[in-house]
């Protein structure tokens, strides 16, 4: 086996090459994609990379002025293209799923600084959306260092937007929290709970505890099951 590496390595000289990524905000966290063959991707079961709220926009980092892009969807018959970063700026006004096509004329696929971007990916536009007013956030009682959290709630008004501006059943929706030592937990008082276009006011139970002298980031999931995050400013 040593004879037959030699052979086959022994006059080949060997290049390392970095590869440079550009890498997209939502390619990271909670909803990024898992690897898959791009050729596997359809329309018939596609798995988007993120999932946004009507009226948003996806975000790259630093975009080359070669990239193109192809924004498409059977179900509204569109096809769009676009340059550069006008991909950041460009708002998905309906909900539904949409193919969206790269490539960069600067980049050879098998270049050492071909970009991260898949040549193929789906973004999923939800119908609702959700936003955390952290201002408002409150406790019924003081938290407490190593005290374990009994009949203790959290609130918060969120505003919720939809689509066709119609009531939205926000269901089993948990917030966690971050930090050293940390195990409290929040879930919504009601199992489900009709959100009204407009502000609402949630209110969470919580349970577990935290120890002294730490720091908490709490983590709330909207409806689209995408994290809102508040940091606690008070140490335990």
């Amino acid at each position: 086996m040593n004879q037959l590496l030699k052979s086959v390595f022994g006059k080949t000289k060997v290049t390392i090459c970095i590869v440079f990524f550009l890498i997209p905000h939502f390619f990271v966290g909670q909803n990024s994609l898992r690897s898959t063959d791009n050729k596997q991707l359809n329309l018939k079961d596609p798995e988007p990379l993120q999932t946004i709220s009507f009226g948003e926009s996806i975000k790259f980092n630093k975009i080359d002025s070669s990239a193109s892009w192809t924004i498409s969807s059977v179900e509204f018959g569109i096809s769009i293209d676009l340059k550069g970063s006008e991909i950041n700026s460009y708002i998905f006004e309906k909900p539904g799923t949409y193919q969206i096509s790269f490539s960069e004329a600067n980049h050879s696929k098998d270049s050492c600084n071909h970009s991260s971007i898949p040549e193929l990916f789906f973004v999923k536009v939800a119908p609702t959306k959700m936003v955390f007013d952290f201002s408002t956030l409150s406790f019924n009682k003081k938290l407490e260092a190593g005290v374990n959290l009994v009949n203790t709630e959290m609130t918060v008004d969120v505003l919720a937007k939809t689509f066709d501006n119609k009531q939205v059943v926000f269901e089993n929706a948990q917030m966690i929290s971050a930090g050293i030592g940390t195990t409290i937990v929040g879930k919504l008082s009601k199992t489900a709970i009709a959100l009204q276009p407009g502000t609402n006011k949630l209110t969470y139970t919580l349970s577990g505890s935290a120890t002294k002298d730490t720091y908490i980031m709490f983590d709330f999931f909207d409806i689209n099951n995408q994290v809102q995050s508040y940091s606690f400013q008070t140490k335990l």
